[in-house]
């Protein structure tokens, strides 16, 4: 607590200085739990491999019965999710990832 007292200016040094402390704190007292994937948002180049892959297909559109005409977002206007929730540990990485319209992703 010293150590945190010490640092307590808002600069940005000071800032990461609280940060470190309490990070190194948590990780003291709680040393066997699991950190999950860092990288939660799909980067460009994923985003863009999953798009062209999908044909463009909101797979819960394909779900629900309608046509894959019906299913199809446009570039501006889709998300990639993840099939396995990143809070859940799921990985950010193309084989735990869909393509779901705002819709459907947003309904989770």
């Amino acid at each position: 607590m010293l150590q945190f007292k010490e640092a307590r200016q808002q600069n940005r040094g000071a800032v990461n200085k609280r940060h470190y402390i309490l990070e190194n704190a948590f990780w003291e007292t709680e040393p066997d739990i699991q950190e999950t994937d860092s990288q939660r948002a799909f980067s460009r180049a994923q985003r863009i491999k999953l798009f062209i892959e999908s044909d463009r297909i909101c797979e819960m559109c394909i779900e629900e019965g309608k046509t894959e005409e019906e299913a199809k977002v446009s570039w501006s206007n889709w998300d990639a999710d993840h099939i396995e929730e990143h809070s859940q540990g799921g990985q950010t990485v193309l084989e735990n990832a869909r393509v779901l319209c705002p819709h459907h992703n947003r309904s989770r």
